[in-house]
């Protein structure tokens, strides 16, 4: 009996287990780069995934710089390769050619092939085939992912070059979110040293002008009282500079919450309220006993006004009458949270509305309901 009818089933069976194992390699790839934030670690897997699912010898991916402009090896598999520099220029060996022309590029035997200079001594016995394909990101070409194959005369590398190629593009789009992120992390971080020395200089002592002699007396006072452990009562007429002495004796809060182990920041916009609204019968050193006792409490960085002492937010002992129902003490405490975010937020409503999580529409419909005035958040 003739044996060619079975031959001519074996091809078809193998080719579509070949195009089930590129599915399977396309689908855990994209798995891979989407369960992490470390790009290196991310691109790591991939390339473990070709070599378990195509029996890739080695494979590496490498990126160009954007500060240098060289290309440097991001990750690699497989068995080690000396001859593989961590970092070239655009044009120098297959890596760089690649970056450099956009276009992918085939090496059927790697022994026949100048540009792999120690291709007898470092790498395996049998002959290998290279191939490398481009990693293009909005056109231009920011990378290259190569793999060593065992050397098979029949192997079909159009193929072979179409699917790194689609390898390529899933690893372009973790490489766009890598650094998407990673730009927005840094303004982030420059946003924040820029508002640091932004408030450092507003409120250093230099940016108190008077020259006056009692003047002179307040800053000799203010420069005691910050190295010391205790708390300061600021007494003047509204404009005589209270509020710039107070905030010059901030940089110096955080040692006092470091006192008791807690992280407090600030004080929100109702606690500040309230605190501003008693009557403070002990003076400066039931003050100081609210604040000491509002940082221990606190279970953030924020003091709330449920935080302060009882007495402060008693009808008793504020000389107010709860007369407010149910619907307005929710709409007084939505009002508190709204200009609290606004302050927080410096009067970027945007910003505001993330921090309530909710949508900006929504946050500008509720300050529009209660009349705030989200323009003197604005620093």
């Amino acid at each position: 009996m003739s044996s060619g009818p079975a031959a001519e089933w074996i091809a078809p069976a193998e080719a579509h287990a070949g195009e089930v194992r590129k599915l399977s390699t396309l689908l855990e790839a994209r798995q891979a780069l989407s369960a992490t934030l470390d790009l290196k670690e991310a691109l790591r897997r991939v390339l473990e995934i070709l070599g378990r699912h195509h029996g890739a010898i080695r494979s590496t991916v490498v990126l160009l710089n954007e500060v240098t402009g060289d290309v440097e090896v991001e990750a690699s598999a497989g068995a080690a390769a000396p001859d593989q520099q961590a970092r070239h220029r655009p044009g120098e060996g297959i890596a760089g050619r690649v970056v450099q022309t956009g276009r992918p590029l085939v090496v059927p035997r790697v022994s026949d092939e100048p540009m792999f200079p120690h291709r007898a001594s470092d790498r395996p016995e049998q002959e290998l085939t290279h191939i490398s394909a481009p990693i293009a990101l909005d056109g231009p070409t920011v990378g290259a992912v190569g793999i060593d194959l065992r050397f098979k005369p029949d192997r079909d590398y159009n193929r072979t070059v179409k699917f790194l190629g689609v390898v390529g593009s899933i690893v372009a789009q973790a490489v766009k979110v890598h650094r998407l992120i990673e730009a927005d992390r840094q303004r982030l971080v420059d946003e924040n040293a820029h508002l640091r020395q932004e408030l450092k200089e507003r409120y250093d002592f230099s940016n108190l002008v008077g020259t006056s002699g009692p003047m002179r007396r307040v800053y000799e006072q203010v420069s005691q009282v910050a190295r010391a452990n205790t708390t300061v009562l600021l007494r003047g007429e509204s404009g005589t500079g209270k509020e710039l002495i107070a905030h010059a004796l901030h940089y110096f809060i955080d040692k006092f919450a470091r006192e008791h182990g807690r992280k407090v920041k600030r004080i929100s916009t109702p606690a500040i309220d309230m605190l501003a609204s008693y009557h403070w019968p002990g003076n400066v050193r039931e003050l100081a006993k609210a604040i000491e006792r509002a940082i221990v409490v606190s279970d953030g960085q924020v003091i709330h006004a449920h935080d302060l002492p009882p007495t402060l937010q008693t009808a008793e002992a504020s000389g107010t009458v709860q007369t407010a129902t149910l619907r307005e003490s929710l709409e007084a405490f939505e009002k508190d949270a709204l200009e609290d975010a606004l302050k927080t937020a410096r009067g970027n409503r945007a910003r505001a509305a993330r921090l309530l999580s909710t949508t900006e529409r929504i946050f500008n419909y509720r300050v529009r309901k209660y009349r705030i005035d989200w323009r003197r958040f604005k620093t």
